[in-house]
């Protein structure tokens, strides 16, 4: 009974709460089952339902003319990508046992960018860039001022510089998902609210502060696990988290990893049932000096 705190309570109401309004749209969606890149995204739009066929869709070899309303190509330094705004009741499903492949190639881009968007929900699906190794700015999955969020059964790889960016998000929710290989941070949380990160897994991710979390509430990670990450500087938090609500860690495993500091702040993170194992803390503690 005291799993419950007034915090996961709270978490707990707004995902019901969103699940049932969820289970009541989908009645009403459109379904489309598409086999390629062309189709994926001139299928995007409201009240959609698109399944992936099993295989490989490069968003850049798209002509940037091939857009719609609600789907449409940015420039990001060195290609094009793909921007999803004003978008409600949207599901993209892979389909099989090995998730489709969505992949883009310019370095600087992020492979889906959301912006405006409401009720969406990204399942089975691996995503990344490839072939080169990005630097500077392409992340994986990016959401901008939109709300209820569920990313279920993915794997989001490096490079990207990072899995998630959320930036005034309302209700995210990431499920048994991967987030590996990326070459600058795993996540990044700005004033968002009601974030549940749940059975995933965190791995091999390097290279500078790994999870951000700013101006937020709300913030939960529930049996993950953190392995194998690295920090290669000297000045930078495993954990991040200023002027925001403690980010809560429930019966996690973080083992493995190699950074400076674990985090900025240790009353800015609620460990519960909470493993650190084999960690090195290369500045001799888990916390810096007066945090």
């Amino acid at each position: 009974m005291g799993f419950f705190t007034p915090t996961s309570r709270r978490s707990f109401i707004f995902g019901f709460l969103a699940f049932v309004a969820s289970e009541s749209i989908i009645a009403q969606m459109e379904e489309t089952v598409v086999s390629t890149v062309e189709e994926f995204v001139a299928a995007i739009g409201p009240n959609r339902t698109i399944k992936l066929k099993p295989g490989t869709y490069s968003l850049s070899d798209l002509d940037p003319a091939a857009s719609s309303r609600y789907a449409y190509f940015e420039r990001a330094f060195d290609g094009n990508e793909l921007i999803i705004s004003g978008v409600q009741n949207l599901q993209i499903i892979g389909l099989g046992i090995k998730p489709p492949l969505l992949l883009t190639r310019p370095r600087y881009g992020d492979v889906l960018k959301f912006r405006e968007c409401q009720n969406i929900t990204i399942k089975n699906i691996e995503a990344g860039h490839g072939p080169e190794k990005g630097f500077c700015r392409g992340g994986v999955f990016t959401f901008i001022d939109s709300e209820n969020i569920q990313v279920n059964s993915c794997i989001l790889f490096g490079s990207g510089v990072l899995g998630i960016k959320a930036e005034n998000v309302n209700g995210l929710i990431c499920g048994n998902t991967v987030i590996k290989e990326c070459t600058y941070h795993i996540l990044s949380l700005f004033a968002c609210q009601n974030v549940t990160f749940k059975e995933c897994q965190f791995n091999n991710n390097k290279e500078y502060e790994l999870v951000t979390v700013l101006n937020s509430g709300n913030v939960q990670f529930l049996q993950c696990g953190f392995r194998n990450n690295l920090i290669a500087v000297d000045y930078d938090f495993f954990f991040n988290v200023k002027e925001s609500e403690p980010v809560k860690l429930q019966r996690c495993t973080i083992e493995s990893n190699n950074v400076p500091y674990f985090a900025a702040s240790p009353r800015l993170l609620d460990l519960i049932e909470t493993d650190l194992d084999s960690n090195t803390f290369r500045k001799g503690s888990a916390y810096p000096p007066n945090s």
